[in-house]
């Protein structure tokens, strides 16, 4: 189990000439130099946002396997009664009769190997496809092609597909059956929120030309509501950490709106507003550049009267931002998808 083994790099990084950590039948062996051998059960935590801290329990060793920024502060000062945690970002801290231990420090946790594309370009459709049409078992090839490529004219081949599909099925986020021969090869049981999260950890935006606008409206809201009026043409989408804040309301204020447009929509999105510098703006308008396909396009939906990146895509442009409460907006998404 790739959560496991995630806890052993964890623990063995932490572990040091004075104290060491490691698994023994499920609990967590804490054995300092001097001193009896303390076990804890072990309580694998993988929320990346500060509200995973009220996960920990008092009586177990909790692993935090995927900590972001702001979980790692909230950690800093852990809930009381806790005993004992650990973070992949470093953060150590124990709590037990005649043992309070607190270290911080970067780790360099090993990659899980790849074998297979990455994540990155038509190969993040596969991944964007298999979280939005959830299924129990996926469809023949030729069918999650066509899945693949949704509004777009065309997607990932079906060689692309397998070799997505053979990586996904090497690092264990999903599962085959190959029972009556390869013909007949079935894909089913996709752990969809260990999918998000490597896509978010490979994903690239595309290049894009960008420009900041002020449009007349008072608020975040007021300029989604000016652009459900606008009926702009071509291909465009709400996206980033507002398109996040839409799917999933999280924060008391929507993030700064920003839109993906293709060439058609890009001179009437200009016309709503004026230029103006990135501090001043309330609509950032991007276009992607060199005439590649807007792959953003391809899974998205209509929500609040507006074209709208999918829930999948939005948690992971947001989780690969830094911004306030983003990790929060993020896992708050994550946590509805999944």
């Amino acid at each position: 189990m790739r959560e496991i083994s995630r806890v052993r790099e964890i623990l063995s990084t932490l572990s040091s000439g004075d104290l060491t950590l490691h698994l023994m039948d499920g609990d967590v062996a804490v054995r300092p130099r001097t001193g009896n051998l303390v076990r804890l059960p072990l309580k694998v935590i993988g929320g990346r946002g500060p509200d995973a801290a009220s996960q920990a329990s008092p009586g177990a060793f909790n692993v935090f396997v995927d900590a972001g920024p702001r979980l790692t502060e909230a950690l800093r000062d852990p809930p009381r009664r806790v005993k004992a945690l650990a973070t992949s970002t470093g953060l150590l801290k124990l709590r037990f009769k005649g043992l309070i231990v607190d270290v911080e420090r970067p780790l360099e946790l090993p990659q899980p190997q790849r074998r297979g594309p990455r994540l990155r370009g038509l190969s993040e459709l596969v991944a964007e496809a298999l979280v939005v049409h959830p299924m129990n078992q996926l469809p023949s090839l030729e069918k999650l092609q066509e899945l693949c490529a949704g509004a777009l004219k065309s997607g990932p081949s079906i060689a692309q597909i397998q070799k997505v599909l053979a990586r996904l099925e090497g690092e264990g986020l999903l599962k085959v059956d190959r029972a009556r021969g390869r013909r007949f090869t079935r894909y089913f049981d996709v752990r969809r929120g260990e999918l998000l999260r490597r896509w978010s950890q490979e994903y690239l935006p595309g290049v894009t030309r960008s420009v900041a606008l002020y449009v007349t409206a008072r608020d975040p809201d007021a300029v989604l509501s000016l652009l459900a009026k606008a009926d702009l043409p071509g291909q465009w989408v709400v996206a980033g950490p507002a398109a996040a804040q839409l799917w999933k309301p999280t924060l008391t204020r929507t993030p700064p709106v920003e839109i993906l447009v293709n060439d058609d929509a890009w001179e009437p999105s200009i016309a709503l507003g004026e230029p103006v510098d990135d501090d001043a703006a309330n609509l950032t308008v991007r276009r992607l550049a060199g005439g590649r396909a807007p792959l953003w396009y391809a899974h998205h939906r209509t929500h609040a009267g507006v074209p709208i990146i999918s829930p999948a895509r939005a948690f992971v442009e947001t989780a690969s931002r830094a911004g306030p409460r983003l990790d929060e907006l993020a896992e708050a998404l994550l946590e509805s998808i999944t």
